[in-house]
C-alpha cells in the first residue's frame, strides 16, 4: 500500500512536468519544447506573462520546494517577492532557462523518488503541507502552466 502512494505521486509529477505524449495533456517540458526565444518572450498584452516568464516562475518555485525539503528556511513571503523576475536581454538566456527547467524538474523527481514513505508524510518547512501533498501541488502547478503555455503558443501562432 505504501508503495502505491509514492508511485501515484511520482507518476502525477512526471505526467505534469516531463512525460511526453501523456494521455490527457501535454507536459510542461513538452509545451516549451522547440520554441524559439522570440516566441517565448512574446506576451499577449502589457502586464501579462510570457512563456519565458512562466518558465522562470516554475523553476523559481521548484527551487523553493527543494530548499524547503532541505529545511533551508524558506519564508513564503520572501520567496514570493523574488518571483516573476525580469527576463535576460539575450536570446541565449532562453535556452539556459529552458535547460534549468529540465534540471529542476528531474532533480525534484529524483529527490522524491529517493524518499521513503515516512519522509513523504513529513511536513515541508514553510509550506504547511506534507512532502506528498507538496509534490502533488507541484504537479498541479506544472499542469496549469503547461496549459497556459499551450494557449500562449496558439495565440502567438507558434503551434
Amino acid at each position: 500500500m505504501a508503495r502505491r502512494r509514492k508511485d501515484l505521486v511520482l507518476s502525477t509529477l512526471r505526467a505534469a512536468g516531463e512525460t511526453r505524449g501523456g494521455l490527457w495533456h501535454a507536459s510542461l517540458l513538452e509545451a516549451v519544447d522547440d520554441l524559439g526565444a522570440e516566441d517565448a518572450r512574446w506576451s499577449p498584452a502589457p502586464g501579462r506573462p510570457s512563456i519565458w516568464a512562466i518558465v522562470r516562475h516554475v523553476v523559481h518555485w521548484k527551487r523553493g520546494v527543494m530548499a524547503a525539503l532541505d529545511h533551508d528556511g524558506v519564508e513564503l513571503d520572501d520567496w514570493t517577492a523574488g518571483d516573476w523576475s525580469a527576463l535576460p536581454d539575450d536570446d541565449a538566456g532562453w535556452n539556459d532557462d529552458r535547460e534549468e527547467l529540465v534540471r529542476a524538474t528531474r532533480l525534484l523527481e529524483q529527490r522524491l523518488s529517493a524518499a521513503d514513505e515516512q519522509l513523504l508524510d513529513r511536513e515541508v518547512f514553510g509550506f504547511s503541507a506534507s512532502i506528498a501533498e507538496t509534490a502533488m501541488n507541484v504537479a498541479t502547478h506544472d499542469a496549469y502552466h503547461a496549459g497556459q503555455v499551450r494557449l500562449l503558443r496558439k495565440l502567438r501562432g507558434a503551434g
